[in-house]
Formats: C-alpha cells, structure tokens, sequence
C-alpha cells in the first residue's frame, strides 16, 4: 500500500461546447485534446471519456453524434474527431480557400 497521494493534476477550463460550426471545429478539438491530456487522471475510463466528450456536444453536433454514441461506434478518441471532421469539416477547403481569395 502506498502512502504516497496521487498526485493531481491542475484543472484545465473546458473547451466551448461545439454546435456545427465549422469554423470552430479545429480550435474545439484541440481544446478538448488538450483538456483530456492534461487531466487524464479526471477519466480514469473509456467510458467516462466518452461521458465527457459528449457533453461538449450541444445542439445539431449532439444529436448527430448521438447516433454513434448509441451504437458505441466511438470508443477512443482518434473515432470520435473522424466522426466530427467526417460530418461538420469543409468538404471542400480548396474550393472555399480560392473562393476567399477571389472575393479579396
């Protein structure tokens, strides 16, 4: 038995909810990376990490993911952010990159 205590780690903010906005989805997910990371010993579990990703999911992106979520499609990260990068990133980031250039 150890009489050493556990050593925690300090608390990061959580990221801002995500809700489908495309523009957001990078900095979100590197937040919640960051967030998971730095407070491994917070989600000691699988299941609790999945407890907590979804409950950075509001509105559409909540409803959409959900779906997976019931299907325990997502067990680890990396399945996760593809489902999220999958639905909710620019399909077309050259399209809209030469677009923007354009429109300057």
């Amino acid at each position: 038995m150890s009489l050493i205590p556990a050593m925690k780690s300090k608390k990061l903010s959580n990221p801002l909810m995500f809700n489908r906005n495309r523009n957001n989805l990078y900095p979100f997910i590197t937040k919640l990376y960051l967030k998971l990371l730095m407070n491994y010993n917070q989600y000691p579990t699988k299941a609790s990490m999945v407890s907590y990703r979804m409950s950075c999911l509001s509105k559409n992106a909540a409803r959409t993911i959900d779906l997976f979520f019931c299907n325990s499609t997502f067990v680890n990260f990396k399945i996760f952010i593809s489902l999220l990068e999958w639905t909710y990133n620019d399909a077309s980031r050259e399209y809209t990159a030469v677009t923007k250039l354009k429109n300057l």
